[in-house]
């Protein structure tokens, strides 16, 4: 069996710290007390930070990169929705581009992601119910 781990050298080793803001936006439409769907947009500016080690037989090498970045996010979702169950599917599709510093090099990166669920609803246990019903009597 041959050894696959990673050499000493000739490798390369990412740090990235990154933050961002901007506004989100969502609405969820509902018909029939029952059924929904609901939409989401979000974008951000933000910052990135990489730092870069390439690991060389002589010395390891470290590079410092500072990039503005643009971040979107897209969310859309259905639903059915009633008291003992609830099911549903979303999809999110997500995208980030920034220049890298000191380059021509502009990096683009697109995700999707779908999620299906289906929930049961059941009663509380007891004890949960009268700790409720304590805590509820006690605000005005």
């Amino acid at each position: 069996m041959e050894n696959d781990q990673s050499s000493d050298v000739n490798t390369q080793m990412l740090k990235n710290i990154e933050t961002s803001i901007g506004p989100r936006y969502a609405y969820t439409f509902i018909a029939k007390e029952k059924f929904y769907l609901s939409l989401g947009v979000f974008g951000s500016l933000g910052y990135l930070n990489t730092k870069v080690t390439t690991r060389l037989p002589a010395e390891d090498v470290i590079i410092n990169q500072d990039n503005f970045i643009f971040r979107w996010d897209t969310k859309v979702g259905v639903g059915y929705n009633v008291s003992r169950f609830y099911t549903g599917a979303y999809t999110n599709l997500s995208g980030i581009q920034y220049q890298q510093e000191n380059t021509t090099v502009v990096n683009h990166e697109t995700r999707i992601f779908y999620h299906l669920f289906l929930g049961m609803r059941f009663n509380a246990p007891r004890f949960i119910e009268r700790q409720v019903k304590n805590i509820e009597k006690k605000i005005p």
